[in-house]
Order: C-alpha cells, then sequence, then structure tokens
C-alpha cells in the first residue's frame, strides 16, 4: 500500500510538471507569435510593405545560419539533458560542449552571411538589415532553451522572453515612424535577442551550477556526431520550410515576398498549438520510451485518430476566418491573397501531423535516421517546385509549393513510423 501511494504521488508529480512546462511553453510560443503579429499591421502602415518583404528576406536568409548552429541541438542535447538530470558532471559536460559548438559555427556562419550579402546587389541594398538581423541569429542560438527543455524548467526561459520581447516590441512602436526607420526593427529585436541570450546563461549557472568548462576535442567530436542525422533533417526542413521566402526573393518583388511572409507568419502562429505541446512532450515521451518500450506504439494508437480531427478542425477554422485575418493584415480582402492564405492552411494539417509522427513518433523511437532521409527527399523537390512555380506562378508559388512539401512528407513518415513500430 505505502509503496502504491508513493508511484501515484510520482505520478503526479510528473503530470504536474509536465502540465507546467505546456504552460510555460505555451506562454513563450505566445509572446514569440503574437508579437509579431501585433506589429504586422503597425509595419504595413509605417515602413510600407516593401520593407516588410526586406526585413522577412533577411530573417528568411539568418535562418540558414541559425540551423547550422543549432546543429539538431534543441532535440539530441535536449535528450540528453532530460537522461542525465541527477549526473551533474554529465549536464556539465553537455553545456560546455554544445555551447563550443554553437560560438564555432556562429563566426564561421557570419563570415559567410556577410560575403553572401555584400557581394549580391538585392541584399547589399539593405545591408544594415541583414547585418542587424544576424544579431537576433546569435541570441536565440546561445540561449539555452533546450538545457531548460530537458530539466523540465521552462518557467524561467518563459519570463526572459516574455519580458524582453516585449520591451523591445514597445520600442519598436515608439521609434519606428516611416520607411528611413526600418533598420531598428532587427536592431532591436537583435539587442532583445542577446539580453535575453545573457540572462538566460546566468540562470542556468546560478540555478543549476553550470558552466562552461574546457573538454577535450574527442568529446566534442562525440556531440556532432550524435546530432548528425537531426541536423541534416533540419537542413532538409528548411529547405521546404524557409527556402520559399529567399527563393521569391529572387524573382518576385519585395512586395509580393512581403504579402506572402505575413501570410506564413499567420499560419505558422496557428501552428504554435503543435510547438507548445510537442516541445514540452518530447523529453517525457524519451523518459517513457525509454523505461517502456511499447509506450509509444500504445500511445500513438490511442490517440492517433483524435489528433487527426484535432488538427483538421483547426484548419476548416482558420480557412473560415480567412477573410476577417486578410482585413485585419493587409486593410484589405484582396482576393489573391484569401487565395494564397486556404492553399497554405493545407500546412496546419499536414505539418501537424508531421510533427506528431514524425518528432513524436520517429525521433522518439530512435529513429533519427529515417526521419532526416524523409525530410532530405521532400526539402530537395520543394525547392525544385517553389523555383519552377516562382518564374511562372510567383503569386502563389510559396504556399502550393509549402503544401505541397507537408502533404509528401506525411506519406513518407507515416510509412517509416508505422514500419518501425511493426518491426
Amino acid at each position: 500500500m505505502p509503496s502504491k501511494f508513493i508511484s501515484l504521488l510520482a505520478m503526479k508529480g510528473d503530470v504536474k510538471r509536465l502540465l507546467g512546462n505546456i504552460f510555460s511553453l505555451a506562454m513563450l510560443q505566445l509572446i514569440n507569435y503574437i508579437l509579431p503579429l501585433i506589429l504586422i499591421p503597425y509595419l504595413v502602415i509605417h515602413i510600407g510593405i516593401n520593407n516588410v518583404g526586406v526585413i522577412a528576406t533577411a530573417s528568411a536568409l539568418c535562418i540558414y545560419f541559425q540551423m547550422v548552429s543549432d546543429y539538431g541541438f534543441n532535440l539530441t542535447a535536449t535528450r540528453d539533458v532530460a537522461e542525465n538530470r541527477e549526473n551533474h558532471e554529465r549536464l556539465v559536460e553537455i553545456f560546455s560542449a554544445v555551447f563550443y559548438i554553437k560560438v564555432s559555427f556562429l563566426f564561421v556562419c557570419f563570415f559567410i552571411f556577410f560575403l553572401i550579402i555584400k557581394n549580391i546587389s538585392i541584399y547589399s541594398m539593405s545591408l544594415d538589415i541583414y547585418i542587424y538581423s544576424y544579431l537576433i541569429i546569435v541570441g536565440q542560438s546561445l540561449f539555452p532553451v533546450w538545457f531548460f527543455q530537458g530539466m523540465e524548467n521552462m518557467k524561467f526561459i518563459t519570463i526572459i522572453n516574455t519580458a524582453t520581447k516585449i520591451f523591445g516590441t514597445i520600442l519598436i512602436f515608439v521609434m519606428t515612424k516611416n520607411s528611413d526607420d526600418a533598420f531598428l526593427v532587427p536592431l532591436i529585436n537583435g539587442g532583445a535577442s542577446l539580453l535575453s541570450c545573457i540572462l538566460g546563461m546566468i540562470i542556468a549557472g546560478r540555478k543549476f551550477n553550470m558552466t562552461v568548462k574546457l573538454i577535450k576535442i574527442s568529446v566534442i567530436q562525440k556531440y556532432l556526431i550524435d546530432g548528425w542525422h537531426i541536423f541534416v533533417s533540419r537542413v532538409a526542413s528548411t529547405l521546404y520550410k524557409n527556402s520559399n521566402i529567399v527563393i521569391m526573393s529572387m524573382f518576385s518583388s519585395p512586395a509580393v515576398v512581403g504579402s506572402y511572409s505575413i501570410c506564413e507568419r499567420v499560419v505558422r502562429s496557428v501552428q504554435m498549438v503543435q510547438n507548445v505541446i510537442g516541445d514540452a512532450v518530447f523529453p517525457f515521451f524519451n523518459n517513457k520510451n525509454k523505461n517502456d518500450s511499447d509506450y509509444i506504439k500504445r500511445f500513438f494508437k490511442k490517440y492517433g485518430r483524435k489528433v487527426f480531427y484535432f488538427y483538421i478542425s483547426l484548419t476548416l477554422i482558420f480557412i473560415l476566418f480567412t477573410p476577417v485575418i486578410t482585413n485585419i493584415f493587409y486593410h484589405n480582402q484582396d482576393i489573391s491573397v484569401i487565395i494564397n492564405f486556404v492553399i497554405f492552411s493545407g500546412v496546419i494539417l499536414f505539418g501537424g501531423l508531421n510533427y506528431f509522427y514524425g518528432i513524436l513518433g520517429l525521433v522518439s523511437i530512435g529513429k533519427m535516421k529515417e526521419f532526416s532521409k524523409n525530410v532530405i527527399i521532400v526539402g530537395v523537390i520543394n525547392i525544385v517546385v517553389c523555383v519552377i512555380l516562382s518564374i511562372t506562378f510567383s503569386n502563389y508559388a510559396g504556399a502550393i509549393s509549402a503544401t505541397l512539401s507537408e502533404f509528401l512528407l506525411l506519406g513518407l513518415i507515416m510509412r517509416s513510423f508505422y514500419k518501425a513500430i511493426k518491426d
């Protein structure tokens, strides 16, 4: 009887911690997505849709380099921290290795980034916007969100990010008055990102006694090898999630890019729901699967259909409110913009199921190689499709290629997942 009571308390503690992390991540994602959405109508009026397009292109280009510096650690390092919470020496090793790798990659990436924006005319015309946008990447890459996720202690990063981003948003409203002030948007966001990073590192040090110590090259190599497959999948994922803006910027006007970027931002904000639940549940799934190899199989059998109904309902609701959404962000109900939103809404359904079966499914059961392979295939297809459509059908190129890519990826991932759990 006492042992059952203790087990019940432990289970309640796990559930309480999980729900707390989901709430913290919900607040964090809410801030990350809602604040830019609040800003968009203001920026369209004051700095113009062209500058919105330039800022969106700069952000999209920077994401390639953030992807390199992150190197899949948001999953692999989170997993390692979750599995070694009680081993302080190992935690310091993980913390140090990830820090050294990220800093090294950021330096190399900036050199390459500068060469690109300096020598390509469509980028060099707005050099200051691109340089300041890179500051955002530095702050986001070095912020130890993966550590707090692995420790399942998310309240600190929620407080830090909420405070700095609200402050940054207020500054943008106060200081940007016309098109000449466009550079202030990435500059202020970059400053807020760096401040968050510094505060996050301080809390990791004081609360969890984390330090950056000297470690052997062989240890760093081990973490690089361990994160390779997730890194490759992230590269491919970026090819179909992020390349569309960059590709469109080469064939379309900044206004078209700006219009598409707003559409993409709104849809990705709707996807916030899956990111909140998924990021909080991922360490929980890893711990459960470590002790019970059939846990994932039972979970997906029980909840798979319910998840499908949830995402299709979310998609239909989004389509229903599309005219209202376009009026809010574009100050009109242009039929081409509405069509773009309707096409892109497929990303909510297919992208949500991809996260469910891909990250929570394949990656949680250790099939990272299969996950990476599927994403690479789709990433290459997306680039080809987006280039062709940008030349011939520019207004809807990004929305069509993004939705098609998510649909193809879903088919590949589900095939791999059910094959894996069957074996």
